[in-house]
């Protein structure tokens, strides 16, 4: 949907003529779409509502869906990007940036009543006065945000009239405070999401992005439970790595600051020589990382789960544990392994290209190929 120009809704309009209205749009882009009265508009006087999208009269019960939607380049008066007078779209996975409103609302103007839901979508670079104008004429206006970022240069949002203006927040990212008719549904933080390159259109996220697992699987607010989605804006599995929490925003990162280590043993043997402080299946990764000798012999390990966290090994002893099986193939700079006294059947060391002495007897193998 690109380049478009109409009165209401430069792409799209969605309405009810007696009728129930709710398509779902899946993997599209929405850009440079215009709401103005004139295919060339010159003036503050000729533009309209809903930059790309505008929702009229859209039954509740059958609502419109949009997932791993972009939207780009909206332009309108009121509503950049959307303008809700009534029903409730839901928006998973979107990313919406790079719109303005010449009035209010560069991303969303909801009117009247009703209210949309924005799960793991990311908001930002948007022009106006704030991201989102509430405007309540006869109803109450209820939009929802999970696992969301809002990034906005002005503010996140205005109203009109706040006591009919109950706007839901959880889990989200956000440019500044929440206003006082807002509900803070826990988890929001106000600091910077660390994108990848914004200034050229890259909301993915950062290594460091405070946004990486903070999010939850599901937030349950006023009985109504919301999910997050099982994949991202890209079609990546969410959350990843699959242990973890999904990330906010649009976009997963598969980057985690903590190593998996589900073994109780191994942990302990960790925490002992130093490397963590707390037995929780974790280990941070920036303090195992360079670790160059590791030593974990007799002490009852039966899953080495978390090893390929120690990127840096060139000598590890594993002697007389449990082991059954092991995957060292992200262990590439291992020079010296030993494995004495274990329950092995098999082991595979294609990837150890590095690896001069390897010690295994005593286990189960009937064969062994180190080609």
């Amino acid at each position: 949907f690109k380049n478009n120009t109409a009165y209401y809704g430069g792409a799209m309009y969605l309405g009810s003529a007696g009728g129930a209205t709710g398509p779902l749009v899946e993997d599209c882009l929405f850009e440079n779409n215009t709401a103005a009265n004139t295919e060339n508009p010159s003036s503050y006087s000729d533009y309209m509502s809903g930059g790309h999208l505008y929702f009229g009269s859209i039954p509740t019960s059958d609502n419109a869906r949009f997932e791993r939607c972009t939207f780009t380049g909206g332009t309108a008066n009121y509503g950049g990007a959307f303008y809700t007078s009534a029903g409730y779209p839901t928006f998973t996975n979107v990313l919406v940036y790079g719109n303005e409103a010449k009035g209010n609302g560069s991303v969303l103007m909801a009117y009247n009543y009703g209210g949309p839901v924005f799960i793991n979508s990311t908001i930002a670079n948007n022009t106006g006065d704030e991201a989102i104008r509430m405007v309540r004429i006869n109803g109450t206006i209820e939009p929802v945000f999970i696992n969301s970022i809002i990034w906005d240069e002005t503010a996140v949002m205005s109203a009109s009239s706040e006591a009919a203006s109950d706007p839901v927040f959880a889990n989200s990212i956000l440019s500044d405070s929440l206003p006082s008719y807002a509900a803070d549904s826990s988890g929001n933080i106000i600091l910077y999401p660390e994108f990848s390159d914004s200034a050229n259109g890259d909301f993915s996220l950062a290594n460091n992005s405070p946004a990486i697992s903070g999010s939850s699987s599901s937030v349950t607010i006023d009985g109504t439970t919301y999910r997050a989605p099982s994949t991202d804006l890209n079609g990546n599995a969410l959350p990843s790595p699959s242990y973890t929490a999904p990330d906010i925003g649009a976009y997963e990162n598969s980057y985690f600051a903590y190593t998996y280590v589900p073994d109780d043993s191994l942990e302990q043997a960790l925490i002992d020589l130093g490397y963590d402080d707390t037995m929780d299946d974790f280990v941070l990764r920036e303090n195992i990382s360079s670790v160059t000798d590791l030593v974990l012999n007799s002490r009852g390990i039966s899953d080495l789960t978390g090893i390929e966290g120690f990127t840096a090994l060139t000598n590890l002893s594993l002697e007389n544990n449990q082991l059954t099986s092991l995957d060292i193939s992200n262990n590439t700079a291992l020079a010296y392994l030993t494995l004495w006294i274990n329950q092995l059947t098999s082991i595979d060391v294609s990837a150890n290209t590095a690896l001069v002495e390897l010690n295994i007897g005593m286990n189960q193998l009937t064969s062994l190929d180190v080609s």
